[in-house]
């Protein structure tokens, strides 16, 4: 599993820049942890995501841009959860 951060974009270039690089085949599933106070990143970057990624896990937090220290255990939790579910998808394949 690859974890990669374009720096220095807008959210809108992080967009454009994640559709380049994505499956395209619609299979990817997506897990999307955002600070709806975010200033740098506003919220309103993350809902192009919901309309064109299909298996798309969404959350919008009550946190700013420095999400992980402001509810780090909570992200975190949402990380497992979510990589376990899709070790149980996998494991029934």
């Amino acid at each position: 599993m690859k974890f990669s951060w374009p720096c220095f974009m807008t959210t809108e270039q992080m967009y454009c820049y994640i559709q380049v690089g994505r499956n395209t085949s619609g299979s990817t599933t997506t897990l999307i942890v955002w600070g709806k106070n975010d200033y740098i990143f506003p919220a309103n970057g993350a809902f192009p995501y919901k309309k064109d990624l299909k298996n798309l896990e969404f959350h919008l937090l009550d946190t700013g841009h420095f999400a992980l220290e402001e509810d780090g255990n909570e992200i975190a939790q949402k990380i497992r959860n979510f990589l376990s579910a899709q070790n149980n998808l996998r494991t029934r394949e």
